[in-house]
């Protein structure tokens, strides 16, 4: 081995010196932002609240530093598997490279110029405050590299395209509602989303990744905190952002069960101008949502007319107020109905009065529309010719001649002829997300979104770990323990059978392979829609 000159090894000293001194003088940095905002915490809140999340937050701050100092190396770097497994202070998360044998590289958990990890945790909404904070969380998982510049996603005609590329994209996603099992943040309507929940949610992008999706759909968001480091962790991976503009956290803050006009409330409007705001910065934010399924609130015998004009009219406005801003995207703005009424909400929502010749009327209809729709509930059906339910909404829509893109928001039948697998009951084989990716069927469709991610312990009929059918028991996925509340105990995501099941078939749909400049939409799927008599 060659020795090193005296000169050489003076610089590597210096080099050495210098890079310590650089990890102390940061470590007292955090030590004095972690020491001033620890003075913010509420007085209310534990003693041994207050330590473990400083020992979280200290932990992830220096991994960022010693990150980009280059000095941080994960342990999986050195290890060759089959899988990745990252361990914790007090538990290993394991998780499997499927299929593509996917790599999670280490990277900076936290960029100190953007965004300081807070030191309290604010609550999810404003209208329902957990009573604690997050304590003695094991350090969340690295996530791959971060990727080139992220391509927003826009319409033509009935189907999405990637509007850097032109290249045509197939939506295959799954609705987000991580709620834990117990504790004050078991509630619903919750913004779990914020800088303040990244063991959360980071904990959650890793089985994003292992189910091959490119979308996800959030329920409800609070326009009041920050969401960038959540948006840009997905943006990381290739994850769209579906989000909703209403929510049920508030009285005023979605259209309500009152007829029209009064089911529109100024609320609602403020709000929906501020998630635009807050939203259409980010370049994953794939489309907004007016609202879901208002047509479940209405008086028993009355139709989707009775507050279908305040959807609209909603949609309307956020529509108008997006393009009078420069500084905002246009973001596809629609909405999302229940399988109830399909003709008629369908043509109303792609209609347009003709015999009204204001400026605005350019803006009465939705850019998008989406359905939840449970007609695949034959778990013998294994062709599409079989699933008669699922084969008749695809012939439903081929007849509407609908000139704007269709997702399936919510789709996903539960059902006892499923098999079981594992000893879980009625595993869905989500045949119909592998039929999205068929020819005719994406003539239709523009992708969908499973339902759901997790298991919902609070609206489960069945025992803990929930391997018996339950009528509730959606999720392709559950957290554990039994008590996990992600304040003082964290919870764990376990895959069930359908979690590979819908894995698979995603793996098989692919989208049409056709660009924005060679897509021509049919002549007879250009215009508005006829409006049904039964609305004003």
């Amino acid at each position: 081995m060659m020795s090193l000159s005296k000169s050489t090894t003076k610089n590597n000293i210096l080099l050495v010196l210098s890079l310590s001194a650089t990890i102390v003088i940061a470590s007292a940095a955090i030590m004095l932002l972690l020491t001033a905002t620890g003075e913010n915490q509420s007085q209310s809140q534990s003693q041994s609240s207050k330590s473990g999340l400083r020992q979280m937050q200290l932990r992830q701050l220096e991994v960022g530093v010693l990150a980009g100092l280059g000095l941080y190396q994960n342990k999986s770097e050195s290890e060759s598997s089959s899988y990745q497994q990252f361990q914790y202070e007090s538990t290993a998360y394991r998780f499997d490279d499927v299929n593509n044998s996917t790599t999670l590289s280490p990277v900076p958990i936290l960029s100190m110029s953007t965004s300081p990890y807070p030191t309290t945790a604010v609550p999810p909404t404003q209208s329902q405050s957990p009573s604690s904070s997050p304590t003695s969380f094991p350090t969340v998982p690295p996530l791959p590299p971060a990727k080139t510049a992220f391509d927003p996603i826009i319409t033509k005609g009935y189907k999405f395209f990637n509007s850097r590329t032109g290249a045509n994209v197939l939506i295959k996603g799954i609705d987000y509602y991580p709620r834990p099992n117990a504790g004050d943040l078991n509630i619903n309507s919750a913004d779990y989303f914020t800088n303040d929940y990244e063991h959360i949610w980071r904990r959650d992008i890793p089985q994003f990744v292992a189910l091959g999706i490119n979308a996800i759909r959030l329920y409800s968001v609070d326009p009041d905190y920050d969401h960038s480091a959540f948006m840009c962790a997905l943006a990381n991976v290739g994850i769209y952002v579906l989000v909703e503009l209403a929510s049920g956290s508030c009285p005023k803050c979605a259209i309500t069960k009152d007829a029209a006009p009064k089911c529109y409330s100024a609320e609602l409007k403020l709000r929906g101008q501020r998630v635009i705001t807050e939203f259409s910065k980010y370049n994953n934010t794939l489309a907004f949502s007016a609202g879901n399924e208002v047509n479940h609130f209405v008086p028993l015998g009355e139709g989707p007319q009775w507050n279908g004009p305040c959807l609209k009219k909603f949609v309307k406005d956020m529509r108008m107020y997006a393009s009078k801003c420069r500084h905002i995207r246009n973001v596809p703005i629609g909405l999302i109905m229940a399988d109830t009424n399909r003709e008629e909400n369908t043509l109303y929502y792609n209609c347009q009065d003709e015999d009204d010749d204001k400026k605005d009327d350019r803006y009465d209809y939705a850019e998008w529309y989406g359905i939840n729709t449970y007609v695949y509930c034959n778990g013998t059906a294994s062709t599409l010719k079989e699933a008669l339910g699922f084969q008749t909404l695809e012939q439903s829509f081929a007849s509407y001649n609908y000139s704007i893109p269709v997702l399936l928001t919510e789709y996903g039948c539960l059902s006892q002829t499923f098999p079981t697998v594992d000893g879980y009951e009625a595993q869905r084989n989500f045949n119909q997300a592998k039929w999205l990716g068929d020819r005719s069927v994406q003539n239709d469709f523009a992708g969908g979104l499973a339902f759901e991610y997790s298991i919902e312990a609070a609206n489960a009929h069945t025992p803990f770990p929930f391997k018996e059918f339950g009528e509730q028991n959606y999720g392709i996925g559950y957290f554990s323990p039994a008590d996990c509340d992600d304040i003082t105990i964290p919870c764990e995501y376990k895959r069930t059978p359908s979690f590979y099941n819908l894995q698979r078939a995603y793996a098989q749909a692919q989208p049409e392979n056709i660009t924005m400049d060679e897509f021509e939409p049919d002549v007879y799927r250009t215009g508005r829609s006829v409006c049904p008599y039964i609305f004003p």
